[in-house]
């Protein structure tokens, strides 16, 4: 049985909620665990106790993760790189004057602003401002 250290000064703690059977009292804790296993947890508070069972499981393995990740647009030498991904480059107004697979070569574009735009097989898509 764990129980909460005795130096653990709960007297700032409120009526949190008001039912027709009384007062009812809400005390928020964390557990860390430095293991699996389980236990009961008591607390006292103005006479007043309450327990419950606390079950930590080992986890030994991380389950499914998912992440919303924007294609990677670079711009070397000229050359606008977003792999597997169909680029499409704008200019100053909105217009497309590029578009390829992979990569786009910019170096024949005149200099000014572009807007790079790459969308991957998901649809998920991203976009660069590059200067020419």
């Amino acid at each position: 049985m764990t129980r909460l250290p005795q130096k653990e000064n709960l007297s700032h703690l409120k009526d949190s909620e008001v039912s027709s059977l009384g007062y009812r009292r809400k005390i928020l804790f964390k557990v860390k665990a430095l293991r699996a296993g389980t236990t009961i947890v008591t607390a006292n508070y103005n006479g007043q106790t309450a327990r419950t069972n606390v079950t930590v499981m080992d986890v030994s393995e991380i389950g499914n993760v998912n992440a919303n990740v924007s294609p990677s647009i670079e711009c070397r030498s000229g050359v606008v790189v977003a792999g597997g991904c169909t680029i499409e480059v704008y200019g100053i107004a909105s217009t497309k004057v590029l578009d390829g697979i992979d990569s786009c070569d910019l170096c024949d574009l005149a200099g000014g602003i572009y807007v790079v735009c790459a969308t991957d097989k998901s649809g998920r898509r991203s976009s660069l401002k590059v200067t020419r």
